[in-house]
Order: C-alpha cells, then sequence, then structure tokens
C-alpha cells in the first residue's frame, strides 16, 4: 500500500490521487497507537502520508478541516501536519496565518529527538527539506521572487543529500514545486533545466 501511495504522488493525475487517497488513509487507519509504539522508529512516519498526499494534489481546505488532536502523541505526524497547514495557508493567500503556522511548525521540528527517523534518513535532515519548501512558498506568496527561488532551490540540495532509499523518505517532490513557481514567472529556461534534473 505504502509504494502504492507513493506511486501516485510521484505520477499525479486524478486517477493516481484518488487511489494514493485511499491507500494513504488506509494505512493511517491501521497505524493505531499501539501498533506504531511496537517499533515507533520504523512506523511512525507512515502515519502522516496522507498529509504529503493532500499537499500532492492540492487539497488546501481538506488539510486545514484535519483536527489538530488526532495522533499528537507521533511527534512526526504532528510537525507534518503543521507543514501542510503552512502550505495550505501560504497558496490560499492567507500569509499571517500561514507565518504562525510556519513558527508553529518549526518549533515542532526542533522539539523532535535526535535519535528519532524517518526511514531511511534521521529526522531532522528530511525536516530541513520541508523547513526550506514552507519558507520558500511563504516568501513567493510574499512577492519576494528571488528570495522563495533561492529557498525552494536548497529545498532541492537538501533533498538530493538524503539516503536515497524506495520510496523516498520525503515524498514532496521539490523540483515540482520549484518549476512551476519558476514557470508561473516566466523563467521557462530555469523550469525546463529543473524538471529535466528531476528526471
Amino acid at each position: 500500500m505504502h509504494s502504492l501511495n507513493r506511486a501516485g504522488i510521484k505520477l499525479n493525475i486524478f486517477y493516481h490521487s484518488q487511489n494514493s487517497k485511499k491507500y494513504a488513509n488506509k494505512i493511517f487507519e491501521e497505524l493505531t497507537e499501539e501498533v506504531v509504539m511496537f517499533n515507533e522508529n520504523r512506523l511512525e512516519y507512515l502515519a502522516h502520508m496522507h498529509f504529503h498526499v493532500l499537499i500532492r494534489f492540492g487539497e488546501w481546505d481538506e488539510i486545514l478541516e484535519e483536527s489538530l488532536e488526532l495522533r499528537q502523541i507521533f511527534s512526526i505526524y504532528r510537525c507534518i501536519q503543521k507543514f501542510a497547514r503552512t502550505l495550505a495557508y501560504a497558496v490560499k493567500g492567507m500569509i499571517p496565518e500561514a507565518e504562525n503556522e510556519y513558527l508553529s511548525f518549526n518549533e515542532s521540528k526542533n522539539g523532535i529527538p535526535a535519535e528519532k527517523r524517518i526511514g531511511h534518513n534521521m529526522a531532522q535532515p528530511v525536516l530541513e527539506v520541508a523547513d526550506a519548501m514552507a519558507k520558500g512558498e511563504i516568501l513567493y506568496r510574499k512577492k519576494m521572487y528571488d528570495e522563495a527561488f533561492s529557498e525552494l532551490r536548497r529545498s532541492c540540495e537538501l533533498s538530493d543529500n538524503l539516503i536515497y532509499s524506495e520510496p523516498w523518505d520525503w515524498p514532496q517532490p521539490t523540483r515540482h514545486a520549484l518549476g512551476v513557481l519558476l514557470l508561473e514567472q516566466g523563467k521557462v529556461e530555469e523550469a525546463e533545466k529543473v524538471y529535466k534534473e528531476d528526471l
């Protein structure tokens, strides 16, 4: 189920969005606190996958409607939820809310124990990718384009430096996020280069 979910995230088309959501929700339902505590380092990071599916397919309202009280024992889940909420507010043009949510995300990220893992990587390097993506998205919506693209390029570098695994430990394709915003600003040649690097 996890691999099918991740394939849908990468392909990003309607049919796969429906299947990705189905598999992510199924994983989420089965990962009760009792199951996760059996092997916390290996299983906890799977609990937040449905947020990545919602981000990938632009389900911003659904992200914001998700309860903040659910699964709060899971520190990675809590952190990724706040990352997702940061992006949702930014994309919807709600900049003060996005900035407040980013501060909450950052506080959550900094509170995660050093020994915590996300897949094959330590959690902190993975969450630094999220940090750069979140900053970039907020700056872009504030029309600070140079600073935004700098952060989004940094997210690509940070993602490239993660330990490689299949499925990848950071599910959001960083170059897709950078490329689409470059195109929006008419930077076609750089966007083409970014997309080719992702192949």
